[in-house]
């Protein structure tokens, strides 16, 4: 369960003990209390080039300097 999830879980408990807690103090009161969530990294692949739509041949000879 991420650190969204289990906030919005306890957000009913807060509010009864009429705590406001943010997602980020969170992240930090479950950090030290040797609780810590990992980190997720922000990688997005932006090409997949192992489809089945056409793949044009590689020209780079056009681009050459000196050819015509």
């Amino acid at each position: 369960m991420g650190v969204r999830k289990l906030l919005i879980y306890l957000e009913p408990q807060f509010e009864a003990m009429h705590l406001h807690i943010g997602r980020d103090a969170f992240i930090e009161l479950l950090y030290r209390n040797f609780m810590p969530v990992r980190k997720v990294k922000n990688r997005r692949k932006t090409t997949f080039s192992n489809h089945r739509m056409h793949k044009w041949a590689v020209t780079r000879r056009r681009f050459l300097i000196g050819s015509g």
